[in-house]
């Protein structure tokens, strides 16, 4: 067979691949990888949000399709416990009698460097079913009656991204008279594992409005929120997140058709909440969208004074937007 061990980002210093063969090759009791061999072997271990260590194993036949896969994690601060489950996890699917037998020590095992074959306790569980190890080994091995778990995917949930900027349009309903559109700049840090803080500053041009007896009136808004946010599903090119918190905006109102008359900046607090999604596009590069609602908690109310008093504006208690932006991530 042939081996492929790959250290992936932050695990540099974890056993390279000839150490991991003869680790192998010790617990099963005879050499089994060879650079020409037909059927392969391929590990890649990786230590995500500093905390976790995972290993993801392939098991390929001579036509390269896939017998199995396996992912073993690890919460201990180096790759040692990480290592040696794979070592076993690796022996076990070529011989799975001989990866069973205690560990007797050779000089080839205490001349290499420190990896302990001795596995973690972890599910020792052949890779996918035991059928994948009767066909390296030519014996036939009964197949265990208790169902094997799904493969995990590559990138453990919460993980895919450690944050986001994004610059795009936003939509908004109920914020200012009508339906408005903007801009909006907003990003993400991820903060642990699923979780992570949510940011974004909003623009609302001023729109004018007509009405009957004031005439042209335009509203404007600038607002900003933050949010916590929570990934619901993950993946390599795609996750979608929920996420609420607080929102601030100034409005300001400037009536057009008599004496310009500018009533100022009026500052409101709120609450918001909704649902953001991404997709990879190429690279760093991906395109965001987001929906969201929102609730004042103080609503104003912008009257005409004088004889004829009429309301021009007032928020209600519910609020809509819409974003999409394009953006990168950062990992």
């Amino acid at each position: 067979m042939r081996l492929g061990w790959v250290r992936a980002h932050n695990a540099e210093r974890c056993p390279d691949a000839t150490t991991v063969a003869r680790a192998v090759e010790a617990r099963v009791g005879r050499p089994v990888f060879s650079a020409d061999g037909a059927q392969s072997v391929e590990a890649m271990i990786q230590r995500t949000d500093g905390a976790r260590w995972w290993v993801t194993i392939f098991l390929r036949d001579v036509d390269g399709s896939q017998l199995g896969t396996r992912t073993l994690s690890s919460e201990q601060p180096d790759c040692e416990a990480a290592t040696s489950s794979a070592i076993f996890a690796i022996a076990l699917a070529i011989d799975p009698e001989s990866a069973m037998r205690p560990l007797a020590a050779t000089p080839t095992q205490s001349s290499s460097p420190a990896v302990s074959p001795t596995p973690a306790p972890v599910d020792t569980a052949p890779l996918r079913v035991l059928t994948a190890a009767a066909a390296l080994t030519g014996r036939a091995v009964e197949p265990s009656p208790s169902p094997v778990a799904a493969p995990r995917p590559q990138l453990p949930p919460g993980e895919r991204s450690a944050g986001a900027v994004s610059l795009g349009g936003w939509a908004a309903w109920g914020l200012v008279p009508h339906v408005a559109l903007g801009t909006s700049l907003s990003g993400y840090v991820r903060v642990y594992r699923r979780f992570g803080l949510r940011g974004a500053m909003r623009w609302l041009p001023e729109q004018r409005t007509d009405t009957p007896l004031v005439g042209d009136v335009s509203f404007g808004l600038f607002g900003a929120s933050l949010f916590a946010d929570v990934e619901l599903f993950g993946a390599e090119r795609f996750a979608l997140t929920i996420f609420g918190g607080a929102t601030v905006s100034a409005i300001h109102a400037i009536v057009h058709d008599r004496p310009p008359v500018d009533t100022g900046e009026r500052f409101a607090a709120g609450l918001g909440l909704g649902a953001h999604g991404a997709l990879q596009l190429w690279g760093p590069l991906e395109l965001h969208g987001t929906v969201e609602l929102a609730s004042p908690l103080v609503r104003y109310r912008y009257r005409v004074e004088g004889p004829s008093s009429a309301t021009v504006f007032e928020q209600p208690w519910l609020g809509a937007g819409a974003t999409v932006a394009l953006g990168a991530r950062f990992r």
